[in-house]
């Protein structure tokens, strides 16, 4: 998928199975709270070293970091998409409108 920020054409491929580690890693971190500065700048750190591995196997060419977020985001949106594709989503399963639990009565009881 080509994305182009600020005039700037990237091509931009899903994350590959190899680095969903730090995929993984990534959502712990955006999750996150840290207890103090040091402990939030350590994880800062460690969330820009996360990303730029990220997009060093999913961007070319590598964005500057005032295109990234952008560039990240169109990213996650490419590796759901073929995931979606590939059918490695479960997909949930439909509400039964004739199951409703407010109408439905107890177990062993009549309906009214």
């Amino acid at each position: 998928m080509k994305k182009t920020v600020e005039g700037v054409e990237y091509e931009v491929s899903p994350v590959p199975p190899s680095h969903a580690p730090y995929q993984s890693l990534i959502d712990s971190l955006l999750k996150k709270e840290s207890k103090s500065a040091e402990e939030a700048t350590k994880d800062s750190e460690e969330l820009e070293k996360c990303i730029d591995k990220i997009l060093a196997v999913t961007v070319n060419p590598m964005p500057p970091k005032k295109h990234q977020l952008m560039l990240y985001n169109a990213v996650n949106n490419e590796t759901r998409r073929i995931m979606r594709e590939a059918g490695l989503f479960r997909s949930q399963p439909k509400p039964d409108p004739k199951k409703n639990s407010v109408s439905e009565s107890a177990p062993g009881k009549k309906a009214e």
